[in-house]
């Protein structure tokens, strides 16, 4: 399928890290006897992850002075050994591998680090099959605008009508329909019961669909 092309948000879609992130913070404020608020949380997914800082929301909850490079490289650390064993999400290889032998270009758009996101796909062997990664670092504006897409397809060389976007949140199909972007919703463990209506199609996961069926019919 020549010049079609398919952009995967990263956190929630390759590999759900948004369970990860919030179980590692969550391991920081347990430290103190609390507790993250998951619906805070889960509000601020698909965002730049300076959006929303859990530790402000920890300082708010104690009396003593926190230090926050400290807290915040414990989180790291947290994440960093739970990430390690978090595997691919369903029917995320096997359509990276049908939008290969079909000669589709991929990319990755996402709201995080190059070092999560490119460090991460490497790690499981996929980061050989895409022809651009899009990062944190990579746009000025980030999801629920347009850019982290619109900068995939200059990378690709690809007109909007020709991609598909697969997403899992609400501010990350916002960001793929303003790019004109068709969009996949395909809801993670914290996100599968958001409001993911706008996106034109809505499997429980990547297994569902075929990126032939959807190309043709579009």
């Amino acid at each position: 399928m020549k010049n079609k092309a398919v952009v995967f948000d990263f956190d929630g879609v390759i590999l759900d890290t948004e369970i990860c992130r919030y179980e590692s913070w969550n391991r920081v404020f347990i430290k103190y006897g609390l507790e993250l608020p998951l619906d805070a949380w889960v509000q601020s997914i698909g965002r730049a992850h300076y959006v929303f800082d859990p530790f402000d929301i920890l300082q708010g909850m104690v009396k003593e002075k926190l230090d926050r490079d400290q807290l915040r490289a414990l989180h790291k650390e947290y994440e960093l050994e739970i990430v390690k064993t978090t595997p691919v999400l369903p029917g995320v290889k096997e359509r990276i591998l049908e939008a290969k032998s079909l000669g589709i270009k991929l990319a990755v758009a996402s709201s995080s680090s190059r070092n999560w996101v490119d460090g991460n796909l490497s790690d499981r062997g996929l980061l050989q099959y895409f022809d651009a990664t899009v990062c944190r670092e990579d746009t000025q504006r980030h999801k629920p605008m347009p850019d982290p897409y619109l900068a995939a397809l200059r990378i690709l060389n690809c007109e909007a009508k020709d991609a598909i976007a697969v997403e899992d949140s609400p501010p990350g199909i916002d960001a793929a329909l303003a790019a004109g972007l068709t969009c996949i919703a395909v809801g993670c463990s914290l996100t599968r019961h958001l409001d993911l209506s706008k996106a034109h199609i809505r499997p429980f996961s990547l297994n569902e669909i075929s990126f032939k069926e959807i190309f043709s019919s579009t």
